[in-house]
């Protein structure tokens, strides 16, 4: 069966510095960057071309007057690359891009809440004033998922509300991008990345399911357990001391609803993986198995491990889940300023 392949006719624009510090001086640079027609080519499902055709421009911008290149608003090329990543499935850099984006945004107009790019952190799918409202829609349907997953742990306090998206954006994800709590927003870009990227690793083990290098796939349960260790050291309700995962839980086990000196030690990588074959779905033991991944994950690359496509998404799901709890149960005051 042939394939016929798009092919794209794109005019390239080069940077004149004139137009650049105009944009700059006038507060016009979403239109001067429209004249690069970015989004043409990203939707036109050219990423890879999107992706250069951007760098080449913010450069050529750079070069050409440094000043005027710090003033102009960049939201609209930082949205295009990370579309362009996002479908070059490279997610952690396309939440870095977006967040860029809505960074621009919000130095312009700090009360700007329906910005494409703020509307990608919040997980508004529904908004139809969006050029990714379909990625956007999907993310937002993965995420649902891993909350109604969390739901179904047993070990919750269920005198507390169970927690829904909109509350992960009221409690979590709204207040990261407030200036006053700078330090939780690599966090909640992170937390967004970690859970998208499951997929892709998930699926990259089921096609190669021998691999000879497990690079990806530690650095993405270490990000999880990274992910978990941060949301507990900056959590609003109560500053854990200690400096290290064994010593800060324990300040805030009881809020966990998880035993005070809950065993989070293991001799190696695989004996989580053993873990989870027979794990039932607690809290307690979602927040074991995610602190040993931490703790052994974040120490070696180098580990004798094999596991099938189902235990690597379980070690992934204990770990969104030790995560969502942590937000759940520690996150639903006023956050303190960072």
């Amino acid at each position: 069966m042939a394939l016929d392949l798009p092919v794209v006719h794109f005019p390239r624009k080069r940077v004149v510095k004139a137009e650049l510090c105009t944009a700059a001086a006038e507060g016009s640079g979403t239109e001067f960057f429209q004249t690069f027609n970015f989004g043409f080519l990203v939707q036109a499902r050219q990423p890879a071309f999107a992706y250069t055709e951007i760098f080449r421009v913010l450069q050529e911008c750079r070069e050409a007057d440094l000043q005027a290149f710090a003033q102009v608003h960049k939201g609209g090329p930082y949205y295009w690359l990370g579309l362009s990543a996002f479908l070059m499935r490279d997610f952690e850099s396309a939440v870095f891009y977006m967040d860029a984006a809505a960074a621009e945004d919000l130095r312009r107009d700090p009360q700007a809440t329906d910005t494409p790019a703020v509307l990608f952190l919040m997980l508004r799918g529904d908004h139809p004033s969006q050029a990714a409202k379909d990625l956007v829609e999907a993310s937002q349907a993965l995420i649902e998922g891993y909350i109604s997953t969390y739901l179904k742990y047993q070990g919750r306090d269920t005198q507390a509300p169970p927690l829904s998206l909109e509350d992960l954006r009221t409690f979590f994800l709204e207040r990261a991008i407030q200036p006053e709590n700078r330090k939780l927003r690599s966090v909640a870009t992170a937390l967004i990345s970690f859970m998208l990227e499951t997929t892709h690793r998930k699926a990259q083990l089921d096609n190669i399911p021998s691999p000879t290098s497990f690079e990806p796939f530690i650095l993405h349960l270490f990000k999880g357990g990274l992910i978990l260790e941060s949301l507990i050291k900056l959590n609003p309700k109560k500053t854990p001391r200690g400096g290290i995962l064994s010593q800060v839980l324990p300040h805030v086990s009881a809020d966990l609803g998880i035993p005070k000196g809950l065993n989070i030690s293991a001799r190696e990588l695989q004996d989580v993986v053993r873990q989870v074959d027979t794990a039932t779905w607690t809290i307690q033991n979602a927040f074991q198995i995610a602190c040993r991944t931490r703790n052994t994950a974040g120490h070696s690359l180098g580990w004798e491990v094999s596991f099938t496509f189902d235990q690597y998404g379980a070690i992934v799901q204990n770990l969104a889940v030790s995560c969502l709890h942590t937000i759940s149960a520690l996150y639903r005051t006023p956050l303190r300023a960072a």
